[in-house]
């Protein structure tokens, strides 16, 4: 059990682009009771002082600044993982914030069954949460507080008349995989533009490669999103595209709802053959 975790999380102008909610991810990591574990800080190239506040607050934390795939995801997260040396890689994104003291605990133990976890249910806060809360909180009261302000969302994407899935967290933004399956499927697909759909794909080639997995929540973990202003989303047509495109070449089609098990009526399994 006692098994050594990797966290990785990937990050760029924190502080100026989403209220410094980076520092609160890492107080929640701190009050884990699970202390078998590492955190590597990918920097994206930022140009704020996200980096110098952190290293001055956290002085355990490896930071690592690829110079290169700069806005590349799914390149980062691999960056990080690269740099890892736990048996367990548990990416999570910097608005993230761990829920309860007990989830390193819980993934160190799922992982000794299954290969990948994922779908941890995944509460929205208000987007104007940083006024609610500070740093010098304890980070119970700061979840607590996070909590009231959040919901669960279940929502309906209009482009295909199905729910949105923002209720669970993918594999990159808070999910877990064990060293020797992430290094024998090649982690994320880095020919994805920027983000989106990159943690669609390696769920889906995780699920091709026959290894286990386990719905987050499912064990009761759950996460906070500490909400912003997206990104411009405009790489998302064209990674669609290549997403369609791995889609044609393997020949089978794949139903993301089915994996969190969001049965829509749909008479679809997990794959389906392309006729």
């Amino acid at each position: 059990m006692n098994k050594k975790i990797s966290i990785v999380i990937v990050t760029k102008n924190n502080l100026l682009e989403k209220s410094f909610s980076l520092a609160y991810v890492l107080k929640s990591i701190e009050f884990q009771h699970y202390k078998n574990h590492e955190v590597i800080l990918v920097n994206d190239g930022g140009t704020d002082k996200t980096i110098q506040n952190i290293s001055d607050m956290f002085k355990h934390i490896k930071v690592v600044t690829p110079g290169k795939l700069k806005g590349n995801i799914g390149g980062l997260r691999n960056v990080g993982a690269k740099h890892s040396t736990g048996d367990v890689i548990l990416f999570v994104d910097d608005d993230t914030v761990f829920t309860d003291i007990d989830v390193l605990e819980k993934i160190s133990i799922l992982t000794d069954k299954y290969d990948f976890l994922c779908g941890a249910h995944r509460y929205w806060t208000s987007i104007y949460w940083y006024k609610n809360i500070c740093l010098d909180q304890t980070i119970s009261s700061t979840i607590r507080t996070l909590l009231e302000i959040s919901t669960l969302p279940c929502g309906i994407d209009r482009k295909i008349g199905f729910r949105d899935l923002n209720e669970y967290t993918f594999i990159g933004n808070f999910g877990a995989i064990r060293k020797e399956a992430f290094d024998l499927t090649g982690g994320f697909n880095e020919s994805f533009a920027g983000w989106g759909l990159e943690d669609t794909e390696y769920i889906m080639r995780l699920c091709t490669g026959n290894l286990k997995y386990k719905i987050l929540s499912e064990e009761g973990i759950s996460v906070i999103h500490l909400t912003h202003v997206a990104e411009n989303f405009s790489n998302y047509i064209d990674n669609l595209r290549k997403f369609n495109d791995i889609e044609m070449l393997q020949g089978k089609l794949f139903h993301i709802n089915h994996f969190f098990g969001v049965y829509e009526a749909d008479g679809y399994e997990l794959f389906t053959d392309i006729r």
